[in-house]
This record gives structure tokens, sequence and C-alpha cells, in this order.
């Protein structure tokens, strides 16, 4: 029965009574994996992107937050044997601000889902293989870092069982980076802990 979990964890949701969930302050952090791409100039590469973060989220109303992170995901140590350039290490990472809703509030386990941007930055090790046709002396395309602007999303569960103040969220986590000579972008599923220090019942 694959339905089973999803079930369990809908009712955890719809029948979770008000408990440290509403907390006024909470650190997270978490870990995951997905599909992603990108490209430095006219070399793109795509793969398996590893994906980490953490946040500070300041609770001002009722299933509403203001949350700082700190995002970053990418791969890296590819080797081809290939006639054609590639990118053996792509990474972004990305400091970003946004808001999040979550629902039902004040109860300690919920839905949220978040939008955010701010500042990243795009880093690559330069292009490996054949270099590519027209480049100065057919010297393949070196490293880069170059800063640009990045957004992100999030949607999914967080569980925080009480008394807490420690919790759990599982979610799919959406991120981007575009710069003038290079953008990536990434998509993972994670899961993590959550850290309420001030976490409190609310009426």
């Amino acid at each position: 029965m694959r339905s089973a979990p999803v079930a369990v964890l809908l009712s955890l949701i719809l029948t979770a009574s008000p408990a440290r969930a509403e907390f006024p302050v909470a650190l997270s952090a978490w870990l995951g994996g997905g599909p992603g791409s990108g490209h430095q100039q006219e070399v793109s590469e795509s793969g398996r992107f590893g994906v980490w973060g953490i946040d500070a989220a300041w609770r001002y109303a009722p299933g509403r937050a203001l949350v700082v992170a700190y995002e970053a995901a990418g791969l890296g140590g590819l080797k081809y044997t290939t006639d054609s350039p590639y990118l053996s290490r792509l990474e972004h990472r990305a400091i970003t601000v946004g808001l999040e809703l979550s629902s039902p509030p004040r109860t300690w386990a919920s839905f949220f889902f978040r939008t955010a941007a701010g500042l990243g930055q795009v880093a690559t090790d330069g292009s490996r293989g054949m270099p590519l046709p027209g480049t100065p002396d057919a010297v393949p395309i070196g490293p880069l870092r170059e800063y640009g602007f990045a957004l992100s999303g999030a949607a999914g569960v967080r569980l925080v069982p009480p008394p807490g103040p420690l919790g759990f969220t599982i979610a799919l986590r959406a991120a981007r980076t575009g710069a003038h000579f290079s953008s990536t972008g990434s998509l993972g599923v994670t899961v993590g802990m959550t850290f309420c220090p001030l976490a409190r019942r609310t009426p």
C-alpha cells in the first residue's frame, strides 16, 4: 500500500492540535538531491545535484514568517571521454530573503510554502574535453565565479511534535541563479531538522 505513508501524514496534519509549531523564531537545516542544469558561455551541463541549506525564520503573524536563507546546490567530479566540451564542476550558492506561508497555523504539523529572492553566485572549474570552435588559440573556457540574481522556492511539510523544540521538514525545493555569462538551477527533494528555541504553546 504505497499510499499509506501519505494518508498517515495527511491525518497528522489535519488532526494536529495547537503546539510548538507556532514558533516566533526557528533555525533550520536541510539536505537532499535532485536534477539540475546550467551553463558557462556556450558549454552546458546537467546531472544530479546535491542540495543543502540553512535558514532563520521570524514568525510575525499566525501562518506567516520572514525567512533569511543560505542555499547551495551543485555537481562535481565529472569526467567524460568525449569530443565535446563539458563542465566538470557546476555550483550555485545564494543568500535569499523571502516570505513563508503555513497552514493550518498554530499546529505542530503543517504544510508550508516559501518564495524568496537574493544574491547568488555561480562557480565552475571551466570546461574539459575538446575546446570550443573559435575560442582564442583553441583554449578551453577557464574557471568562473560570477554573481547574479537568485530565486528560490519551497513547498513541504513541517512536523514539530510536542513538547519540542526539535522538529523535521520534508520539502521540494527549487533554486536558480542567473548571471551574465552563466546560470544554473536545481530541483531537489530534501529532509531537514528545525529548532524552535522560543517555541511556545498558543491558544
